[in-house]
């Protein structure tokens, strides 16, 4: 038995797909080729896609103005 079992299906490891396009975010704006709001926006439309709408909510809170 694997203890991942326990434990539902958002809580189990992204795949490298999604861990990827995370990344690549990140990078967008540490380099400052997007600005932060864009950087929630988009953040947000990651986490909407990977199920977790209440950590998109959180991030469309942080955009400014």
């Amino acid at each position: 038995m694997d203890i991942l079992d326990d434990f539902p299906e958002q809580e189990k490891i992204m795949n490298d797909e999604s861990s990827d396009e995370l990344i690549k975010l990140m990078r967008l704006v540490k380099s400052g080729r997007i600005s932060v709001n864009n950087y929630y926006k988009k953040l947000a439309e990651f986490w909407t896609k990977q199920g977790f709408p209440e950590w998109a909510e959180e991030c469309y809170k942080k955009i400014k103005g």
